[in-house]
């Protein structure tokens, strides 16, 4: 089953602020890997809020790759 950014990234964030036997078996279930590609995801979610907020509508680096190269683009509503 596909599931969206965000509730992947609440699916992992909930077990993380209400920590309890369940949830430590819940998060224990997502590898380091898959745990640090959702915290990227949802960086990049911020970092496009931030710039939404600020009216920004130029080019950004975009961090969510796992690359060493970032690289820039528009904002998505600019175009």
């Amino acid at each position: 089953k596909k599931l969206s950014g965000p509730v992947l990234i609440t699916k992992i964030r909930n077990p993380q602020i209400h920590p309890d036997k369940k949830n430590r078996v819940k998060i224990a279930a997502y590898t380091a890997d898959i745990r640090i590609q959702i915290w990227r995801l949802a960086m990049w979610y911020y970092d496009l809020c931030v710039l939404k907020l600020i009216d920004y509508n130029g080019e950004y680096n975009v961090t969510i790759s796992s690359n060493i190269f970032e690289y820039s683009e528009f904002v998505p509503w600019a175009l």
